[in-house]
């Protein structure tokens, strides 16, 4: 008889500790919803919706949206969930495959735009509306422009590394295989560009465009993988952000 209640008991202990555990994945995966959607909701709230308002309200939302999702993993880990799956050692090497992407991407954009975009005047809606929303946000100078263009190609870049690969990609890697884990976290990365790219071009332009970046997104996911390492995926991102700000200095400011 003790023996059977002693059998009852664990089995009892076995089934609370499988609802608990059912219910730690549950909220890890709602999490994880969240974690990988709030970027978009938050760049249609400030580059969007609040685009009437007037810049200091759009400036005022993009500092606290962008500093509460860089805060987030921080929450992730303090609320107890578990940590970004380990990536194995990291190798040097591929800083080089890193370094040529973004390098690749740099030359084809550049010459995509200055050999046959621009000649045929095919984006001059694009570069008022480039115009338009630099002034919504006061950028009114090439000087304002490049001081804005090295903070997101240097510091920015990194903090969406860290974001992107390190933490929702890494956290999926915790529960999916490796491919899963790079479309799901590369077609979120893509969301919140979708939002930005369809205020300056027609909605299939700024489609095919996010579709570009969610490519970008799955080749700085396996590369992140292979390299162990934020550094390539950093520099590789850095070269195609500068890529972008380069295209928008000359349509916005004709240089």
């Amino acid at each position: 008889m003790t023996n059977r209640r002693q059998q009852n008991a664990l089995s009892s202990g076995s089934r609370q500790q499988a609802f608990c555990d059912a219910r730690g994945i549950g909220f890890e995966l709602v999490a994880l919803i969240v974690v990988a959607v709030y970027p978009a909701c938050f760049t249609w709230l400030y580059f969007v919706a609040l685009s009437p308002t007037g810049p200091a309200w759009q400036r005022i939302a993009y500092l606290v949206g962008k500093a509460a999702q860089f805060i987030l993993p921080v929450v992730w880990l303090l609320l107890g969930l578990p940590p970004p799956a380990r990536i194995g050692g990291r190798s040097w090497r591929w800083l080089a495959a890193g370094l040529v992407f973004g390098s690749a991407v740099l030359g084809v954009m550049s010459l995509a735009y200055n050999a046959w975009l621009h000649q045929a005047d095919l984006l001059q809606a694009a570069a008022d509306n480039v115009r338009h929303k630099l002034g919504e946000f006061g950028i009114d100078s090439l000087a304002e422009y490049a001081l804005l263009a090295v903070g997101y190609c240097v510091v920015h870049s990194l903090l969406e590394e860290y974001y992107w690969r390190w933490f929702v990609f890494g956290s999926l890697l915790r529960r999916t295989s490796i491919w899963a884990a790079v479309a799901v976290s590369s077609l979120a990365f893509a969301g919140h560009h979708v939002i930005v790219l369809a205020s300056y071009f027609h909605l299939p332009a700024a489609l095919l465009g996010s579709l570009a970046v969610a490519c970008g997104g799955a080749v700085w996911a396996w590369l992140y993988a292979r390299s162990g390492s934020l550094v390539a995926v950093w520099a590789s991102h850095s070269l195609v952000d500068a890529a972008i700000f380069l295209i928008g200095g000359q349509m916005a400011f004709g240089t």
